[in-house]
């Protein structure tokens, strides 16, 4: 069982799409006081911030683990993930934060 495919979408289809209701919008950027950029320095209007280590830590020596399902529930359910959320991930690096998330909202 899967669910909506995953897919891009660029600038201009964030823009246009920003007032819809079960648009989600997702910044995972690492936040890096010291040279003030993420997410309390700037980001997309409306977007919630997500520390991955609240999905994502480091168990028995082995960094990348999921929390336990309970826990990820909670915390994507707090970030405003539901059944009709149509979720946008961003991060600075390429990709590579907001592919993680994606994978798990697939998973």
């Amino acid at each position: 069982m899967s669910g909506p495919p995953l897919r891009l979408v660029d600038a201009a289809w964030l823009a246009e799409n920003l007032e819809d209701p079960d648009l989600l919008v997702v910044d995972v950027r690492a936040v890096m006081h010291d040279l003030q950029l993420g997410y309390p320095y700037g980001h997309v209007p409306g977007a919630v911030y997500l520390d991955l280590a609240r999905l994502f830590t480091t168990r028995e020596g082995v960094p990348g683990r999921l929390v336990d399902q309970p826990t990820a529930e909670v915390v994507l359910g707090q970030l405003g993930v539901h059944p009709q959320a149509r979720v946008v991930i961003y991060d600075e690096s390429f990709g590579p934060l907001a592919a993680q998330l994606a994978w798990l909202l697939d998973y």
